[in-house]
């Protein structure tokens, strides 16, 4: 299905250019155009007759899910309606309202929308370029309403109208969410293709424009144009955004290896996939085919894996390193939830679910990364019981992990939850050493544990009078056990010592470890 994804993505943007001169066009309430709009009308019908050729010829269309047949069908339906809307426009009897929702809800709305159901489904491409390609979508559609309601300002003269300058605020600040959503999961070679953007004459003049709109001013660029130049000026900035658009796509399906680097799977990373908790008692011929499925990835620190609110099209399993799940508070500041290390799943609820990321998840260190496309964990889910079990106890235990966690910075004291983030990482050690390396900076260790900075410092460093010796990247405990004062039912069924001889309480419910 995705050699349809280039004519879906030339009728998206011969249907933007259209919508954008009919708004001027009706706006302008001149026939005198007339023969301007219907060169408009011929160039768009170039590509839309190749839609609805292609459109029932679709061989897959059986292969459709139930939402992806509701848009097939309503963009042909629409498409054949898009001829009578055409004539109201040209007799100037259809308000610009109208104009504008029939080509943004009916058409080019529908078409994003079918264009990211099928990108979602390339196989072979990388999951982070994936979903920034569909913000990249989102981002060029606002600029093209940008095009139609600015317009409106230069006709009726609203840039005077305070509501109407917060209107065109809202949706600058909107495609400066996509963009910024696009870039941060961008690879290497999709940002270099945008950056190519910015050297474009129109980018500094558009640019001052924005910043003008956006703190509500007039704007002393948009006063020395008229609508024309207007509507010439965000054009070329479309036309740019739909080339790059199209080397977007080549770059997807090229399956050109991106800076997140795809590596071809040792036998050490299978060794990693095959230890993970989620394929115990798998039959190894299944492990394999979904090793072969799926996809090891380098990721660098300080790389995005999810953004919230991107749509779900891999689950992301971490190998090896530490990525970290966060909510922007109204500051733009990051809260951290959660903190994931080696065989956890990146927001494991959102995945099976299939519903859009409600998070964001970054790596905070180089790690290595499984990512395969959730169709095939769920088709794994339904053929293989043990499998799905595994799956269920995984997902219980997370949820229990958090809840209990964020419980934790509830009720617990500063000391006992600094103590407790010690015992975990020692526990992760498996108790190998009285040395504790912290594995991330500080600062995202007090956002992880509900504290300042400088509250974690002053925490850890009263340490020093229970003895032990406070360095720059960790601690040193006197007797590694000395940790277990901080142990309680949160801790204790993950901890590798409970029950072992060194546990004094070994069936108990709270841990208590004597110390030697």
């Amino acid at each position: 299905m995705n050699q349809y994804i280039p004519i879906l993505s030339k009728s998206f943007h011969m249907l933007q250019r259209e919508r954008g001169f009919a708004t001027l066009y009706i706006r302008e309430n001149s026939k005198a155009f007339s023969e301007e709009i219907l060169e408009y009308f011929f160039k768009t019908d170039d590509v839309t007759t190749e839609l609805l050729d292609n459109i029932d010829n679709w061989k897959s269309f059986g292969e459709l899910d139930h939402d992806q047949q509701d848009l097939h069908t309503s963009i042909k339906t629409n498409l054949l309606e898009l001829g009578q809307q055409r004539q109201h426009i040209l007799r100037l009897d259809l308000s610009v309202q109208d104009a504008f929702n029939f080509y943004t809800h009916s058409l080019i709305s529908p078409i994003i929308q079918l264009m990211t159901k099928l990108i979602l489904l390339i196989d072979d491409a990388h999951p982070s370029a994936i979903n920034a390609h569909c913000f990249f979508l989102q981002w060029k559609e606002k600029v093209g309403l940008e095009r139609s309601v600015l317009t409106r300002g230069f006709i009726e003269n609203d840039f005077t109208d305070k509501d109407y300058i917060e209107h065109i605020g809202i949706l600058i600040s909107e495609q400066d969410y996509y963009k910024n959503s696009f870039l941060s999961l961008a690879t290497k070679q999709q940002q270099r293709l945008v950056e190519s953007s910015n050297k474009m004459p129109y980018s500094n003049t558009l640019s001052e424009i924005h910043s003008e709109l956006k703190n509500n001013k007039d704007s002393s660029k948009l006063k020395q144009m008229n609508a024309r130049d207007w509507f010439a000026l965000i054009t070329l900035k479309i036309d740019t955004l739909h080339k790059i658009e199209q080397g977007l796509y080549a770059e997807l399906t090229n399956k050109s290896l991106p800076p997140i680097t795809d590596i071809e799977p040792s036998n050490t990373y299978e060794r990693l996939v095959y230890g993970l908790d989620i394929f115990k008692d798998i039959d190894a011929n299944e492990i394999n085919s979904l090793i072969q499925a799926g996809n090891i990835y380098q990721v660098p620190k300080n790389k995005s894996i999810v953004i919230e609110d991107s749509l779900v099209s891999h689950m992301h399993i971490i190998l090896v390193g530490w990525v970290k799940v966060f909510k922007l508070n109204t500051k733009r500041k990051e809260v951290i939830l959660q903190m994931l290390s080696n065989g956890e799943i990146v927001l494991d609820a959102n995945a099976l679910t299939q519903k859009n990321f409600n998070n964001n998840a970054k790596t905070v260190t180089d790690s290595l990364i499984f990512s395969i496309q959730i169709t095939k964990i769920k088709g794994l889910i339904k053929s293989n019981g043990d499998f799905a079990t595994n799956m269920l106890n995984y997902v219980a235990t997370k949820s229990n992990t958090v809840s209990q966690e964020a419980e934790c910075i509830k009720t617990k004291n500063t000391e006992q939850r600094v103590g407790q983030f010690l015992l975990k990482l020692q526990n992760d050690k498996k108790w190998q050493s009285n040395t504790i390396k912290f594995p991330y900076n500080k600062s995202i260790i007090a956002s992880y544990l509900g504290m300042s900075r400088e509250v974690l410092s002053r925490a850890i460093s009263s340490l020093s009078k229970k003895g032990y010796v406070v360095k720059r990247d960790g601690v040193e405990v006197p007797d590694k056990y000395n940790l277990c004062e901080y142990c309680s039912t949160n801790t204790i069924s993950l901890c590798t010592q409970h029950n072992l001889n060194k546990c004094i309480n070994k069936s108990s419910s709270s841990c208590s470890v004597k110390v030697v």
